[in-house]
């Protein structure tokens, strides 16, 4: 009997890794083209110093960033130059994403209260959708330009399919603390848990079913590449395939984020302590093999001390975001 379950778990899955290819995120690149730090370009940019966490191309010249303290800052021309935007709090801004190029959502925290942010101009405006002390937004995934879910907290997920203009509570597995969340439509998604847990939905989050991969993490990132999935963990990445069949890797522990081309090639970026010293320099970690090997790129503390998030603006670069001791820095990288 158990055997059974375990053919019908590898099954779904197999099932839900060949209906990847549609995912919005999951745009085809050029075949295995080596990526290297040889290809890293600092830009010169105008860009408000600060601690930046996430990154989002609208399109090639549109972007936006946030940050820590109420940061929300805008490009028009690929990176050159930045506006800072006028929101109506100051706390910690974690993650934005967008519809369209005139609609989107930002989520927020501080230590006291967290906040959920909406533009319908294009981050002219924006304005407050939630607050309140028992709301900690903690990551948004928007796979249409109707479809939103964000995952407040990890216990409770809201849900819109109209473009942002009303939320509802949607269903999360009893009793299951949620680390993650992306859904390739409005229909179908995943979730991550502790202990090498995952839920996989077909039917927009009314009901979701248990799967395990062998590792005990949890996973703070997910990515759906080459028609299969990647989670990111607390020491672990894990892959699963269109067949279904798992491969596991252990990158180097010096990540603020991680970002996925497709199934073997990866960028994490985040700091190191040289020579076990105090003060700590940026650092870019590559890949081409799923981890098995990997180059690194670093760069003192006036440069940047940290690398915090990157983005991907086109199917040929890549955005890296640092920050320094006095300025905040970007570093293209060709793909």
């Amino acid at each position: 009997m158990k055997k059974f379950h375990t053919l019908i778990s590898a099954a779904i899955t197999g099932i839900f890794m060949a209906m990847l290819s549609g995912c919005r995120d999951t745009e085809p690149l050029p075949k295995h083209i080596p990526i290297s730090a040889d290809s890293l370009t600092e830009l010169a940019t105008d860009l408000p110093v600060g601690r930046y966490y996430d990154l989002h191309f609208v399109n090639d010249s549109v972007a936006y960033m946030v940050g820590q303290s109420g940061y929300l800052v805008k490009t028009i021309n690929g990176c050159k130059n930045w506006e800072k935007l006028t929101v109506p709090t100051t706390n910690n801004l974690i993650d934005i994403d967008f519809f369209d190029e005139l609609n989107g959502i930002v989520i927020g925290n501080d230590t006291n209260s967290g906040i959920i942010l909406s533009t319908k101009d294009g981050g002219n405006t924006w304005t407050t959708v939630k607050e309140g002390k028992d709301f900690r937004a903690r990551q948004i995934s928007i796979p249409d330009n109707q479809t939103a879910y964000i995952l407040n907290d990890s216990r409770h997920l809201f849900k819109t399919e109209d473009g942002g203009l009303t939320w509802q509570n949607a269903s999360l597995p009893e009793g299951v603390s949620v680390t993650a969340i992306k859904f390739k439509n409005k229909s179908e998604g995943v979730i991550t848990a502790g202990n090498g847990e995952y839920y996989i939905t077909y039917n927009g989050a009314f009901y979701w079913e248990k799967h395990t991969v062998p590792v005990s993490d949890s996973f703070r990132e997910i990515f759906f590449v080459d028609e299969g999935i990647v989670f990111y963990g607390q020491g672990k990445t894990v892959h699963i395939n269109k067949d279904g069949k798992t491969r596991v890797a252990s990158p180097p522990q010096i990540v603020s984020k991680i970002y996925f081309i497709n199934s073997d090639q990866s960028i994490l970026v985040g700091q190191h302590y040289p020579s076990g010293g105090f003060f700590s320099s940026g650092l870019i970690a590559l890949t081409n093999n799923f981890w098995n090997t990997w180059s690194t790129q670093s760069y003192g503390g006036s440069v940047a001390y940290m690398y915090t998030t990157l983005a991907k603006k086109n199917q040929h670069e890549i955005i890296i975001v640092g920050t320094g001791f006095q300025r905040s820095t970007l570093f293209s990288l060709r793909i």
